[in-house]
């Protein structure tokens, strides 16, 4: 299997064990910040990453503190905070995401490989403002109704495509949040051509967002001629060292 179909496997397994769990009513006490006001801007806005491990990486930061992170993002200009909840291969949790959420710094998004109704429910009730739909892993039915549950509970959607039939299958939704990976999730191989190339055939009204290997001030003005309104940014953050410091840069405001 490729490491999405182990990733899937497992996350059916999970949710198995979910739904044999009583789950507490849904609620959220406070609105959601807008995820998709957040990122369109006249300027090209970063999505910062808030994760301690990948599959293809191990271990990115040792001292993780998500909610240090999501402070210094804030400080450095990020427009919105990505987390990763996916335990087994990203070592990140639900927790991580209340966590950041508590602080009421910037929207944020549930990261995570997203296939039942339930795990929406979850991201809603720690406070996140949007989730992740990834088409690779859907059907046509279950991408209408996970994004049905998600807009009647207010919550934006980034769809997640890297391949043009995929991105085509979005368009059975109505005005999603376009995220075009450049990492392929079956070998996790990395290359900017793949939104450069594929962003071409959006409609000029969505907001469109390029996902992973971006590392420079160059990469960033790249994607923004190119026609998208934030970058989703994770590894470079995490493993700078000074993610303010990297985020300014990045901005072009060092």
């Amino acid at each position: 299997m490729t490491i999405l179909e182990k990733i899937v496997q497992t996350k059916m397994q999970e949710i198995t064990h979910i739904k044999a769990q009583a789950q507490p009513h849904v609620h959220q006490t406070k609105p959601t910040l807008s995820f998709r006001k957040a990122i369109h801007q006249s300027e090209i806005q970063i999505i910062a990453e808030i994760k301690k491990a990948s599959p293809s990486r191990g271990i990115l930061i040792e001292n993780f503190n998500p909610t240090e992170l999501a402070k210094q993002y804030a400080e450095g200009g990020a427009a919105a905070f990505s987390v990763l909840t996916d335990e087994h291969y990203f070592q990140g949790s639900l927790t991580d995401l209340s966590t950041v959420c508590e602080l009421e710094l910037k929207p944020a998004i549930r990261k995570d490989f997203i296939i039942d109704p339930v795990q929406i429910e979850q991201a809603f009730s720690a406070g996140a403002s949007a989730v992740l739909l990834i088409v690779a892993i859907l059907s046509d039915r279950q991408l209408k109704e996970l994004y049905k549950v998600a807009h009647n509970l207010k919550l934006d959607v980034l769809v997640e495509v890297h391949t043009l039939p995929e991105l085509r299958r979005s368009f059975i939704l109505e005005n999603p949040i376009i995220g075009i990976n450049n990492r392929n999730l079956h070998n996790f191989h990395v290359d900017l051509n793949v939104a450069l190339s594929l962003v071409k055939h959006l409609p000029a009204d969505y907001t469109k967002v390029t996902e992973s290997g971006i590392f420079t001030r160059e990469d960033m003005l790249k994607m923004q001629d190119a026609g998208f309104q934030a970058a989703l940014i994770g590894e470079s953050l995490v493993k700078s060292g000074d993610p303010v410091k990297k985020l300014k840069e990045l901005l072009g405001k060092s």
